[in-house]
């Protein structure tokens, strides 16, 4: 599971549920068949103990946006919320008392919110799509705080969505001068603090204040052969990236060593005796 809060939405699974459906339904689809859908693509959500309760706050919410709550999803959730399991849930995974009690405050706000119709759904909104601003393969240097080069690789890149997005690992590495493509292919990624996510990805929303990209240089682009897609751990904006070799969220790039290292080679699904399918040395 990526980042959680409070409130409904706060987290980044329901927050995915939640724009799935708005983007089906800004293209046309009737709510019922966008249902369909999403319990189809989220069916490995649903039957987790520990997620899939989420799924069905995030249907409910969805669909009372756009006036459309059908009465079997606001029983389940009613059930859900009164039946603490979601509170549960959260004790075992470690909150205390305190946040637990601000959540189920804020779950009963939200129960009493859809129990009453919206007099003011959400209209179907005209979409404007666009790319992500990197293309997959795009290997990226910037300066951390302490004036160190770092790197990330962009592993993929949305293309003709509202909000895209790219999807980038990054090195634990970390050096005074900027590196070469064959040091960055073979350095190790940094991994997220949570074991069962293993290699840290973040998912980068496209910003289109173009100052944003001015800190940042592409010096090549890369095949990425094999790229498995999943759930990203972090959901950030692009300030988030020269801070990143020291947040909380990842192994620091000195810890790397001590965990199970996977290279960048490794992840683009490279052999080790295979060469390095450089597209361009600087793409613009």
């Amino acid at each position: 599971m990526g980042t959680w809060g409070i409130g409904l939405t706060d987290d980044d699974l329901t927050a995915d549920i939640v724009g799935d459906f708005m983007d089906r339904f800004n293209k046309g689809e009737n709510p019922a068949d966008i249902r369909r859908a999403l319990e189809k693509s989220y069916e490995h959500t649903i039957g987790d103990s520990d997620e899939g309760h989420m799924f069905w706050f995030a249907l409910a919410k969805a669909q009372w946006d756009i006036g459309a709550l059908d009465a079997d999803i606001l029983k389940k959730v009613r059930h859900i919320i009164e039946s603490e399991t979601d509170a549960k849930v959260w004790l075992e995974l470690g909150a205390t008392n305190a946040v637990v009690t601000k959540r189920k405050v804020a779950l009963q706000k939200f129960l009493s919110k859809i129990e009453v119709p919206n007099e003011k759904p959400k209209k179907v909104k005209k979409i404007r799509l666009k790319d992500a601003h990197y293309e997959a393969g795009d290997v990226i240097t910037f300066k951390t705080p302490d004036d160190y080069f770092g790197v990330a690789v962009v592993v993929s890149a949305d293309k003709q969505k509202e909000y895209p997005a790219n999807k980038v690992v990054i090195l634990g590495l970390k050096q005074k001068e900027e590196p070469s493509i064959e040091v960055i292919m073979n350095a190790n990624l940094i991994m997220s603090r949570r074991r069962d996510f293993g290699v840290a990805l973040v998912s980068f929303l496209t910003q289109y204040r173009k100052k944003v990209y001015e800190e940042f240089k592409i010096i090549g682009r890369v095949r990425v052969k094999v790229f498995v897609d999943r759930l990203a751990g972090v959901y950030a904006g692009w300030w988030f990236l020269p801070g990143s070799l020291s947040s909380d969220y990842f192994i620091s790039h000195t810890e790397v060593k001590q965990e199970q290292p996977v290279s960048l080679k490794d992840y683009l699904g490279y052999e080790d005796d295979e060469e390095i399918e450089v597209i361009k040395e600087n793409p613009s």
